[in-house]
């Protein structure tokens, strides 16, 4: 149970790092990017491991830095140069000011939920419906399998991008 909240904290820091850097992750902004996570890491709360010692603590530090690391490589190397618009944009929570409103699927149905993180292109019309969770290949979560393996998740975040925002998510 020691990094029950290393999730939570890695997106934290993530939605961090892409707010001080204001761009794009593309292989001329990693350098700021990798120093802005140093910093981002330094700063963390003590809610990661609070109950656990400092040895433990310091290991899933160091743990979420080199994912945050990896991830922040990957994504600079993939060509992809869209801007990060959005992070834990939520929709459909009417206690949050910030939220955007319901997706609304007919017949009564409100959906609501959370998108990691949404990037549009420059013209501010397509966007990237990014999921952490999904960013990795696994066969449940191809296009073609979503409805028979009941992946949804991404599907309802890319039609609440289209419906909520006006954009055409790709």
């Amino acid at each position: 149970a020691a990094g029950e909240n290393v999730p939570i904290v890695r997106n934290a820091a993530l939605e961090e790092i892409l707010r001080r850097l204001g761009a794009p992750i593309t292989p001329d902004s990693l350098p700021q990017a990798l120093s802005i996570l140093e910093q981002v890491v330094a700063e963390l709360p003590p809610m990661v491991a609070p109950a656990s010692g400092q040895g433990v603590r310091r290991a899933l530090l160091r743990g979420i830095e080199a994912d945050l690391r990896r991830y922040l490589s990957h994504e600079a190397a993939d060509g992809c140069d869209w801007q990060p618009a959005a992070v834990e944009l939520r929709f459909g929570f009417d206690d949050d000011q910030e939220s955007l409103p319901a997706l609304e699927l007919g017949d009564g149905v409100r959906v609501r939920g959370a998108i990691d993180r949404v990037d549009v292109d420059s013209e501010r019309r397509r966007a990237i419906v990014r999921d952490y969770k999904s960013g990795a290949f696994r066969p449940g979560y191809q296009v073609g399998r979503w409805a028979q393996d009941h992946q949804l998740q991404v599907a309802l975040c890319m039609l609440a991008v289209r419906e909520l925002m006006g954009l055409e998510p790709v």
